[in-house]
C-alpha cells in the first residue's frame, strides 16, 4: 500500500498550491514530452516483436503511432488511419488484432510492453519540464 510521508505541514501545502497554480501549457508540455517517449518505446517495441513487416499492414500501422493534442490533463497515443490493401482494416484494428492475438495469430503486446518497460523514462520526461518550470 502507497504511504504518504512529509516533514513540515506548511512545505508540504505550498508544493501542492504550486501544483494547482501549473499553467495549463505547462501540464500540456509535460505530456507532450512523456507522450514522445511512449511513441518512441512502442514503435521500437513493435519492431522487437515482429508487428513491422516491410510493406505490411502491421508496417503502415506501426508508422502512423502518433501522440494527439493534450487536452484535459490527457494525451492520447495511437495508430491513425486506414491502410488500403487486402484487409482495408483501420491502424487501431491492426494494432489491437497485435496486440491481443487472434484464433490463429498469438499475441504481440507490443503496447503495453512497451508501456511497461519506458515508464520510467516517461516520467523522467515530464519531471524534467515541471522543474524547468519550478526553476523559471
Amino acid at each position: 500500500m502507497a504511504k504518504l510521508e512529509f516533514d513540515g505541514l506548511v512545505d508540504f501545502g505550498l508544493d501542492i498550491q504550486k501544483m494547482i497554480d501549473m499553467p495549463a501549457h505547462v501540464i500540456d508540455d509535460m505530456l507532450n514530452a512523456a507522450a514522445d517517449v511512449l511513441v518512441d518505446a512502442q514503435k521500437a517495441s513493435g519492431h522487437k516483436m515482429g508487428v513491422y513487416d516491410k510493406g505490411s499492414d502491421e508496417a503502415h500501422m506501426i508508422d502512423s503511432i502518433k501522440k494527439g493534442k493534450p487536452g484535459g490533463g490527457s494525451i492520447y497515443i495511437r495508430p491513425s488511419g486506414h491502410k488500403k490493401g487486402r484487409h482495408g482494416r483501420s491502424n487501431q484494428a491492426i494494432a489491437f488484432l497485435n496486440e491481443y492475438g487472434t484464433s490463429t495469430q498469438h499475441a504481440r503486446p507490443f503496447v503495453r510492453t512497451a508501456n511497461e518497460d519506458s515508464a520510467d523514462a516517461a516520467i523522467d520526461a515530464a519531471e524534467a519540464v515541471y522543474d524547468a518550470w519550478l526553476n523559471s
